[in-house]
């Protein structure tokens, strides 16, 4: 009994710290780590620059930092860690890096990409929010909310530097070791290293990600002439209350400006339009949406049924595709036609005319800037041929640009990282006025009447409108592919069950919906709370006894009829001899569970076990 004492002294130290840690602010829902070949460390010092601006990098991701720590030498170092405060997602960082690029801009002087995101930093922080999170790297601005799970947690001790907080420790740390000193998700005119989805690498359509074209990708420098598109305000779905809906997919193509440089190159101007920000784009005047003749026929049908049966005009929500979904437009072509045109030698432009003959026969040149309207008459299957074949036969001579690289040119960056089925932009179609024959788009033909409303505060994901109107969701791409066949899924009203739906649990909605879950240790100490320490630690008690039990019974069964039943298995038999699971009341003496889910009770499980004699 010696032993279980001294587990559930242990407990009642890591219950005392959790609590804590909970009561200063600290999520202990959720473990960081920080990569590093230092060792000893007392405390964090941010770095000065980074993909995110200055601060303390991490990644919920344990092995993601590996590559900035010296494995070869055998001094990598992982520091586990909790976060303190709001982190900042993409719509605040957004909506923060717009303003900070406005205030600088009404300076009336240049401004450098490392002063845009201290800006942008400091607009966060006034906001309230301790660090930003982009794709799988979490930034926290100042030491002090950055604590090792192993901290004290000394309430006397709540703003200290100290990552043990009274625990002590060694040594000064530098911190900005994910990622190179240039990098960022801001816009594809920053020139520096993007925070890109590895899926942009994959070949037409998709597939296999290519490292070696990612880094090209990454490290791309394009030039942009913008257009000044009016996003409306920032929104939440429940403004919206009463209003029917239909769900689109959007690629994630760039609206507002023209791309007329990549590569330090200057290129024929590739005219931006849209994917999603197609509603706020100035060319775009009077319409909501563009894509194919009928389909836009069948959004009109439909937004006038939805009036029909409930009164007003329909919200148009459009949904985030795959990286790869961009293929189908003329964008990322054209910019590939146009940028072999400015620099690929006279011999590989006959080579590659002859090519794209054998795709499209009405094609004239390379060399001609008209050619590229031929784009907007063909079916998009010949445009992504096209496509593949300078990719694959061209990307690697000069003036050859890869589909990637294409891609990435013509995204919005917002949408570098961004999950599928996100819901950002909230337009409304017009259903009195008539459909349009030519959108201007230089894709999609048909105009869809309508205008943009304003930008979601907080990004949904298409999947919680899904469940609502009753899809069993599998959390994984059928979702999405099942939106644009069924109009079942994708369309309805936004009534008080959707909107509690929502609300009412908010942080699931905005996480859960995309793939991310978990225990929570904040939830089952609450609970314990409730329980009172002696309940907790009773449960605890029980916990790490079924533990050791565990662990005797798998370690006889190891010494025995495991290997009695190998045996027989190598001989050919299909005879087994029982193990003591086979025994009435041992499962139960050994399953535990007495605990609620999550970090505590894995720790007493797997630590209890080790206790065993055997």
């Amino acid at each position: 009994m010696s032993r279980i004492a001294g587990i559930l002294e242990g407990i009642e130290d890591i219950y005392s710290r959790m609590q804590r840690a909970n009561s200063q602010g600290f999520d202990t829902d959720r473990v960081l780590y920080h990569h590093t070949d230092a060792d000893n460390i007392e405390e964090f010092v941010p770095s000065a620059k980074g993909k995110l601006g200055a601060g303390i990098y991490t990644s919920p991701n344990p092995q993601y930092g590996e590559r900035y720590a010296d494995n070869a030498t055998g001094t990598a170092n992982v520091l586990p860690l909790y976060a303190r405060g709001p982190i900042a997602k993409a719509a605040d960082i957004d909506a923060a890096s717009s303003l900070s690029r406005d205030m600088l801009s009404a300076k009336g002087r240049p401004f450098g990409t490392q002063e845009w995101k201290a800006t942008t930093n400091n607009i966060l922080k006034e906001q309230g929010f301790t660090g930003k999170e982009v794709a799988e790297e979490v930034s926290i601005f100042d030491p002090e909310n950055v604590r090792s799970v192993n901290a004290a947690f000394n309430p006397n001790k709540s703003d200290s530097k100290n990552i043990l907080a009274g625990a002590g420790g060694l040594g000064l740390l530098g911190a900005g070791m994910l990622g190179s000193d240039n990098a960022e998700a801001g816009p594809l005119t920053s020139g520096a290293r993007r925070l890109i989805d590895a899926r942009f690498s994959s070949p037409v359509g998709g597939g296999n990600e290519r490292k070696g074209v990612l880094n090209a990708v990454e490290t791309m420098q394009t030039g942009i002439t913008p257009r000044n598109m009016d996003t409306g305000g920032e929104v939440n779905l429940y403004d919206f209350e009463g209003s029917p809906y239909i769900l689109t997919q959007s690629d994630r193509s760039a609206a507002g400006g023209l791309l007329n440089s990549i590569h330090d190159a200057d290129i024929d101007a590739v005219d931006l339009r849209g994917g999603r920000d197609f509603m706020f784009d100035p060319s775009s005047q009077g319409q909501v949406w563009a894509s194919d003749p009928n389909v836009v026929k069948s959004l009109q049908k439909r937004a006038a049924q939805l009036k029909s049966d409930y009164g007003s005009d329909p919200l148009l929500l459009p949904y985030t595709m795959a990286p790869t979904g961009i293929d189908f437009a003329t964008m990322p072509l054209d910019t590939m036609i146009n940028f072999a045109r400015q620099g690929m030698s006279t011999s590989n432009i006959k080579k590659l005319d002859k090519q794209i003959k054998g795709v499209i026969p009405q094609w004239t040149s390379v060399s001609d800037p008209s050619a590229n309207a031929i784009f907007r008459e063909v079916k998009g299957p010949s445009r992504k041929k096209v496509a593949d074949l300078i990719d694959k036969n061209f990307r690697d001579v000069k003036g050859g640009l890869s589909i990637s690289e294409a891609r990435a040119a013509t995204t919005d960056a917002s949408q570098y990282v961004e999950k599928e089925g996100t819901l950002k932009n909230i337009g409304r179609i017009d259903t009195s006025a008539g459909l349009i024959a030519d959108s201007g788009h230089p894709t999609y033909i048909g105009g869809l009447p309508g205008e943009g409303v304003g930008t979601l505060k907080d990004a949904l994901n298409a999947r919680v409108l899904m469940e609502q109107n009753g899809r069993v969701l599998a959390n994984d791409m059928s979702d999405i592919r099942a939106l644009s066949m069924n109009h079942g899924l994708s369309q309805g009203i936004i009534d008080d069950s959707l909107l509690r739906r929502i609300y009412d649990n908010k942080d699931k909605v905005a996480a859960g919906s995309l793939g991310v879950a978990g225990p929570s240790l904040a939830n089952a100490s609450t609970d314990n709370a409730e329980k009172g320490l002696l309940g907790s630690l009773g449960d605890a008690g029980l916990e790490a006894m079924s533990g050791v039990n565990r662990a005797v019974v798998d370690g006889l069964n190891f010494l025995t009829a495991d290997q009695i039943n190998a045996l027989l298995n190598i001989s050919g038999s299909e005879k087994r001899i029982p193990d003591l699971y086979d025994i009435e009341g041992v499962e139960e003496a050994t399953q535990g569970n007495y605990m609620e889910p999550g970090l505590l009770r894995d720790i007493i499980r797997q630590g209890s076990e080790f206790l065993s004699p055997i």
